[in-house]
């Protein structure tokens, strides 16, 4: 209806150039939802591969807080990999080389130093999780199909996991790095913060979470230090990246 293509237009516009931070989270989570939606009812809105563009614009957003909504938006579009597939075959294996190349820029390297932040981790930890979601769910045609580089999808998946397997360190001030191309109106910056503080989590989870803290609380196991061979970040990858050559019949030991 005109109305849904007016509200539409509103949260396009807000993902791409709003300059508060709780609103473009919110833009950025409401477009997910609408993509989502528009998967399930199989009613495939003209603007669906803008917002899903815009999502993947917003990875290499320079706050990290922003990034981290647009991942867990793609981590839940991936529960509708299939429909997707049939509504258009070339975006999920975006949506797969637009992740890998965005952890590979914000991964630890050999060469740099410096703590990892908790910041950092948070993101880090939610790309992870959603390029191993993605994978699990596509045809393994489609992750082994060479494509016009002369590398599969796998190829930079796995370049990016053994980056995070091989080192512990990540570089501060170092950005996020997208394949997809700058989108011409896309601000990666907010020009207002007005997210310190704010808590993203339901009060179930907050509790889960404080119960957590309590049975950890003295618990200096290597599973829970940021930095070091053992880090979560380093151990995240590692899990993923077995888990994909358990995927491929490989079985690794």
């Amino acid at each position: 209806s005109e109305l849904q293509d007016q509200v539409i237009g509103v949260l396009l516009k807000a993902g791409k150039k709003e300059p508060a931070g709780l609103a473009r989270c919110i833009a950025l989570s409401s477009l997910g939802i609408f993509v989502y939606r528009e998967l399930v009812h199989e009613s495939y809105h003209p603007k669906l591969k803008e917002a899903i563009t815009v999502l993947l614009a917003a990875l290499k957003f320079n706050n990290k807080a922003v990034a981290q909504v647009a991942s867990d938006m793609l981590m839940l579009l991936s529960e509708q990999v299939e429909r997707l597939l049939v509504y258009h075959s070339d975006l999920p294996r975006k949506i797969v080389e637009v992740l890998s190349r965005s952890l590979s820029s914000l991964l630890p390297r050999p060469e740099t130093s410096g703590a990892i932040t908790a910041e950092d981790r948070r993101l880090l930890l939610s790309l992870l999780g959603c390029l191993g979601e993605w994978c699990m769910r596509l045809p393994l045609l489609t992750l082994t199909q060479v494509q016009e580089d002369g590398r599969s999808l796998l190829h930079h998946v796995f370049e990016a996991l053994l980056t995070g397997v091989k080192t512990g360190a990540v570089s501060p001030g170092r950005s996020v790095a997208s394949p997809t191309g700058t989108m011409a109106d896309f601000d990666p910056d907010i020009h207002v913060d007005n997210l310190r503080g704010e808590v993203w989590s339901s009060p179930a989870r907050l509790k889960s979470r404080s119960g957590s803290r309590e049975l950890l609380e003295g618990v200096t196991a290597p599973l829970f230090q940021d930095e070091g061979p053992a880090s979560v970040v380093q151990l995240a990858a590692r899990t993923i990246l077995s888990h994909l050559v358990n995927h491929l019949n490989h079985f690794p030991q």
